[in-house]
Parts: C-alpha cells; sequence; structure tokens
C-alpha cells in the first residue's frame, strides 16, 4: 500500500499526474486491476482502475459514477480536448481521476504501478538509498557504490549503461569501454552469454561473483534487477576481491530500490522517444505541422541534410532491436558532434534531421563523414548488418522532405550491393545510381526494355551462345573505339570486327545515331540493375541456360 503522493512523486508528472484529488494526496492505494466493460470487478476504496480503452462517451460517465461511489482510483488517457470537463466531472462525483501519458504502454503501466505500490515507502525511508532520492539513477548509482564499496553501473536489459558511479579510475580498462561506448563490449558480452550469466542474473535474486572474466579484468559482483517476473538490468560492481556477507546483502537489497527508478526511467524514456519519433516524422514528412514539430525539436541551421540508417536485407530476426541499439549509438553521437540534430525511430527505419551549413559540396561532406563516424562506434558485428544514406541538401525545412526521399533511395541502392565498404552512401555522390534504379522500377511497370534491337540479341544470345550483347556493350562503352572494345572483350581486334557486322547484320540498328546509342546504353544499364536487383547477371543468365561445353557462335 502506498499514498497517491508518494506514488505521484515516483513516477512524475511526465507519466502519470493528477486531474482531480478530492480524496487528497495522502489517500492510499491499496490494490490495481484493469477495467473489463463486460465483466466489471467488484473494487474497494484506494483500487487503481486502470481505463484502458475507454472513450469520453456515455459509458465513461457510468464507470466514473460506479466508482466514485466504491472509494477507487481511475487512471486513464484522457481525450484530447476533454480535460478540463473530465477534471470537473471527477471532482463534482469525489473521484480521483490519473492522466496517463499517451505514450506510455499499458503493460508498462502495470509492472510500474504495482512495483510503487508494492513497496513500502517507511521502509525505503521515502524513497531514499544512502541519501539518494528518487529519480537520479546517477545518484542512485553512487549510493550502491558505497555500500558495495566499488565503482558501479547500472544496466537495462540489453547491457546498456543507464548511469554510473563515481571512483572509476579504480577499476579497469574494460569498464572503460563500457562507459565509453555506454554498453558492454562485443567480446565480454559474448562471454556472458556464453557462460550463462544473464540467464543466471535473470533468474536468480542473489549477487554473482565473477572472477574469471578475463586477463587485467577486475573481478565482478552482479546482482539482476527486476520487477514481478521481468527482467529490467542489473548492477554491476568491479571489485578488487570477493566483497563481505554483509555487503553482497546490502548489494542484494538495493537492486528492488534500484528496480523502481529503471521502470520510471524506461517509461519516461520510452515516453520522451516516442514523442520525439513522431516529431521527426512530422519534420521529414512536411506539411502545416512540421514548423511547429521543428520548432518543438529546437531545429535551426542554414541548411539541413537527413540521414537515415537501416538493416541491411537477411537481418530478420533481431533487425528490430539493430535498429533500436543504433538509434541510441546516432542519440549518443549526434549529442556530442550535433546537438540541434533530431533523430528518431519511423517506419523501421532511423531517421536524422542534421543541422548543416549553407553550402551544399560542404554540407555534404560532413553529412558524409557524421555517418562514417557513426558506424566507427558501432560493434564490428552490427556495422556489417547497417547502411547509412544522406539525402540532398535542403535549404530550409519545407526541404526536408525530398531530402528523406533522396536518403530512402540511396538506402535502397546501398541494400543491393554486398561489399563491406558500400555501407554509407550520400544523394551527391550516388544520383546516377538512383535514377537507375528508378528508371528500372518504372521499366518493370511499361515494359521500357521489352522489344527493339537489345531485346532481339539477348534472345540470340540465349539461343545461340553468341555474344552479341557484350559486343554491343564494349562498343559503346569505348565510344566506338575497336581496338579498346575488343580489348575489353579480350579477343583480337579482328574477332570483334566480324563480332560486329554479325550484330550489325541481324539488327537493323544504326549505332552512329546518337539518341540510338543513348537508349541502348540506357536498356543496358536497366538491364544490370534488373539483373543485380534478382542476383543474376546476363552472362550468368546464358551460361545456365546452355551447356557450359557449347562452342561459341561469333
Amino acid at each position: 500500500m502506498a499514498s497517491l503522493e508518494h506514488v505521484l512523486d515516483s513516477l512524475g508528472a511526465d507519466v502519470l499526474r493528477p486531474l482531480a484529488a478530492p480524496r487528497g494526496l495522502q489517500a492510499q492505494l491499496s490494490a490495481l486491476t484493469i477495467h473489463d466493460p463486460d465483466d466489471p470487478a467488484a473494487v474497494t476504496e484506494g483500487t487503481v482502475v486502470l481505463g484502458i480503452g475507454l472513450r469520453a462517451d456515455g459509458d465513461l460517465r457510468r464507470v466514473m459514477e460506479r466508482l466514485a461511489a466504491q472509494g477507487a482510483v481511475l487512471a486513464l488517457k484522457v481525450p484530447a480536448g476533454t480535460e478540463q470537463r473530465l477534471a470537473a466531472e471527477a471532482e463534482e462525483l469525489g473521484l480521483t481521476l490519473l492522466a496517463v501519458a499517451p505514450a506510455a504502454a499499458w503493460v508498462q503501466m502495470v509492472a510500474l504501478l504495482r512495483s510503487v505500490m508494492e513497496s513500502a515507502p517507511a521502509e525505503r525511508d521515502a524513497e531514499r538509498l544512502g541519501g539518494a532520492a528518487a529519480g537520479d539513477l546517477f545518484a542512485v548509482a553512487n549510493a550502491v557504490a558505497a555500500l558495495i564499496d566499488a565503482p558501479v553501473t547500472i544496466e537495462d536489459a540489453q547491457s546498456r549503461v543507464l548511469a554510473y558511479s563515481g571512483r572509476q579510475d579504480e577499476a579497469d580498462e574494460a569498464r572503460m569501454l563500457t562507459i565509453l561506448g555506454r554498453q558492454i563490449p562485443d567480446a565480454y558480452y559474448r562471454k556472458f552469454q556464453r557462460d550463462g550469466v544473464y540467464r543466471r542474473l535473470s533468474t536468480s535474486r542473489d549477487p554473482l561473483y565473477l572472477d574469471s572474466i578475463g586477463p587485467d579484468v577486475l573481478p565482478r559482483v552482479a546482482v539482476g534487477v527486476s520487477a514481478g517476473d521481468e527482467v529490467l538490468g542489473s548492477i554491476w560492481a568491479a571489485v578488487h576481491s570477493r566483497p563481505s556477507d554483509a555487503q553482497l546483502r546490502e548489494f542484494a537489497e538495493a537492486a528492488s530500490f534500484v528496480a523502481v527508478h529503471l521502470l520510471r526511467h524506461r517509461l519516461a524514456l520510452d515516453v520522451q522517444r516516442s514523442l520525439h519519433a513522431d516529431l521527426v516524422a512530422v519534420v521529414i514528412n512536411g506539411g502545416s505541422l512540421a514548423a511547429d514539430a521543428a520548432a518543438r525539436l529546437g531545429l535551426a541551421g542554414e541548411g539541413f541534410r537527413v540521414l537515415a540508417v537501416s538493416v541491411r536485407p537477411g537481418v530478420e530476426d533481431g533487425g528490430e532491436m539493430v535498429l533500436l541499439r543504433a538509434w541510441d549509438t546516432l542519440s549518443m553521437h549526434l549529442s556530442v558532434v550535433s546537438r540541434r540534430a533530431a533523430s528518431g525511430l519511423v517506419q523501421g527505419v532511423v531517421y536524422a534531421v542534421l543541422p548543416v551549413a549553407a553550402d551544399a559540396s560542404q554540407s555534404g561532406r560532413a553529412a558524409a563523414q557524421l555517418a562514417e563516424d557513426f558506424l566507427a562506434r558501432v560493434s564490428t558485428q552490427r556495422r556489417a548488418q547497417l547502411v547509412v544514406a544522406a539525402g540532398g541538401h535542403a535549404t530550409d525545412l519545407a526541404a526536408l522532405p525530398q531530402s528523406r526521399r533522396d536518403a530512402d533511395r540511396v538506402l535502397r541502392v546501398l541494400a543491393g550491393r554486398s561489399a563491406p565498404d558500400a555501407a554509407v552512401g550520400i544523394i551527391d555522390d550516388l544520383r546516377l545510381q538512383v535514377l537507375l534504379l528508378r528508371l528500372a522500377e518504372l521499366a518493370e511497370e511499361e515494359s521500357l526494355t521489352g522489344g527493339g534491337p537489345l531485346a532481339l540479341l539477348v534472345e540470340h544470345d540465349r539461343l545461340h551462345n553468341t555474344h552479341h550483347v557484350d559486343t554491343l556493350r564494349a562498343y559503346l562503352d569505348s565510344f566506338g573505339d575497336v581496338l579498346a572494345a575488343a580489348g575489353s572483350n579480350g579477343v583480337h581486334h579482328n574477332t570483334y570486327r566480324y563480332r560486329l557486322q554479325k550484330l550489325r547484320a541481324l539488327v537493323a540498328a544504326d549505332l552512329d545515331d546518337p539518341d540510338r546509342r543513348l537508349a541502348l546504353i540506357l536498356q543496358l544499364r536497366l538491364l544490370d540493375v534488373a539483373a543485380e536487383r534478382s542476383g543474376t547477371s546476363l552472362s550468368a543468365t546464358r551460361s545456365r541456360r546452355e551447356p557450359p561445353s557449347a562452342p561459341a557462335r561469333d
């Protein structure tokens, strides 16, 4: 049981705030339940009822009347424009009414409220641990460090560092890498997974003493942090020797206190990140609300570019987690190098709006460098799963939707490449590839590559194992220079001239006509793009359909 004031103070106004409290803030909250319209539960005084799905209509009024008569408390996501009216109605009925943050997930609210209500304020000295007040994870880390007499980190369920104590200079290089990277290095993460450390932390409330982590690595004491059956994270202390039993008991007890803070931190962060992402989406999509969203994000500059981060094709299991971690890393990187930037996860892509210099070439170099530096902060394993694209220079906020479209198209170009060094692209360097990709898509819809001389040559090569397409490509790429074309085909120039003669006899195409040459070059490029997208090539297709030993007919 906990007072309403204690619950509100613990969660904060960004998560839960009172609209009406006619019974006072010292009213005791005794239980938690969810409103079921088909089978309303009989609640007692002090029960908090989560009004999931309730709307501002007659049903809501009837629920409010019933709960007021029972002395219960109603928590709901208040519909826009109804806050003042509902607050007045609640005061009139004598009902305590609480507003839940719109972006908060109900399942998190259940876990958070249950954890706060089940904790006894008297036993926890009014939400304090070693003098550390609720809500400050770094102060909590320092308090835990004092208990265990060693520097500590507080990490979430994905081993990302949320807070750390002082005295980190007493630890080792592994701890420094963890703090600088804001997550445990991959080598140690994999070792702990193999050794079952994370499994033991999630299933036991007892601290673990780990004294064989690696060379020059201090022993660690770790304890899992949970709320009910949900694993929230862990606390890690870098020690020189095994702590005393009394210290280990205090370390384990501290996990219960930290659990409340992690729940509050996660929910507040989720609300903030969700709102941030929504504002970024409005800005990059444009429209009448874009200027207001940009103002709320604090975006201002002489120019802008959109940066986009996506997962390579084929990364399915865990792809969402890869993106979330990429967003975390990008946000941290931007907080250092471009504080006015804003980022968000929008429809499966992490977008960042970068304020840049007015000069387009200068802003392009800066965006490309930022993308390279960001990838350098990502672990080698995750780096291979990501592609990063920079859109075009936007002179003002109204041009950001075009920069976003550019970035999306560059992502698609990069997604078709497998080379490790093809992870970063900028529209300034890839406009031709983007154009060809768009034309290839149009060609699929409109059959732009169907028919004509090239189609005849492709079919002839397929049926007769000839080399007309390669001959034509070399001729066009060499601007009609027969010697250069022969060299690129790896044949004698007389052989090439013979092939070219056969080609001219086969199709009625004037290769000296500039428009005809342009059309054939474009069609060849579109066929290449289509082959890349399907993972084949024209020569590979021919070789699969003809026996390898079939003689070439020139």
